[in-house]
């Protein structure tokens, strides 16, 4: 079912949606290396006069797949950009590729492989700071695994960032984190998040990854979206929820079609309103 999603959303993109992209500069940035692997960023320079805030946008795939420039990545992409948010839609580690993430997949090596996607995402957050856009906010926006990286990004006790730095905010279509105690009053981030309550792999609320049973190598408990968003609010601290009753992991890439002015109007009310 998820194939042929992605088969009907790429349909979809390059049917229409694409044709009518705005024309936006983008420019191929290398922001790092990793165990001889080159990882670059894909810059889509803002519109406007006023560019307060850029977007950290991490892809899809399950750690395993999926490219930064895949055509509906660089239609979000080109949409923020047009409205005056420059985004970076990045490369980052897929370090289970070839390999199952499921039930069979010690929980360790799931860690690690979070890990390594959030050590990424502050590599490239150091880069914008110092080489593209110093004197910008950031948000976070990731889908499905890239998802759980910018959550992880926002979260993950002590980040390997600038000394005083925090993310302006965190974007997430199908996400989950491993431990709601690091959402405290001093880290939280306004939040936007979008999950289908159905979701058969990324728990909408607290249950192990994949639903593995406690028997199996592969069991981790995550906090999904809704356990994320009952945080939140009980932190008192700003977070929209956007659910569906239907449509399982589809959401994780739903909001990039159906919910673009949503995730506009939150960036531009919740983070350059601020």
């Amino acid at each position: 079912m998820w194939n042929k999603l992605k088969y009907w959303y790429a349909q979809f993109f390059s049917a229409g949606a694409a044709a009518q992209a705005p024309l936006i500069p983008v420019e191929t940035l290398r922001y790092a290396e990793k165990e001889g692997e080159l990882l670059h960023l894909d810059w889509y320079a803002p519109q406007g006069a006023d560019q307060k805030t850029a977007v950290l946008f991490m892809h899809g795939g399950g750690f395993s797949e999926g490219t930064r420039d895949d055509p509906r990545y660089a239609q979000f992409a080109r949409q923020l950009a047009a409205r005056g948010f420059g985004t970076a839609s990045i490369s980052y580690r897929l370090t289970m590729r070839g390999r199952s993430f499921g039930c069979d997949q010690p929980a360790e090596q799931k860690i690690h492989t979070f890990r390594c996607a959030t050590e990424d995402a502050w590599d490239a957050t150091r880069f914008l700071l110092s080489e593209v856009c110093p004197d910008s906010r950031i948000v976070l926006c990731g889908s499905s695994a890239g998802a759980e990286a910018v959550l992880h990004a926002a979260y993950w006790p002590d980040p390997l960032l600038p000394t005083g730095f925090r993310y302006a905010g965190v974007i997430g279509m199908a996400a989950a984190v491993l431990h709601l105690d690091w959402i405290t009053s001093e880290s939280a981030v306004p939040s936007l998040l979008f999950h289908g309550v159905d979701d058969p792999l990324v728990p909408f609320g607290s249950a192990s990854h994949h639903y593995c049973d406690e028997q199996q190598p592969g069991f981790l408990m995550l906090h999904g979206s809704g356990s994320i968003a009952r945080r939140l609010e009980a932190l008192h601290k700003p977070v929209v929820l956007i659910k569906g009753d239907s449509g399982g992991h589809g959401w994780a890439d739903k909001p990039m079609f159906e919910y673009v002015d949503r995730i506009l109007s939150f960036l531009e009310r919740e983070i350059d309103g601020v």
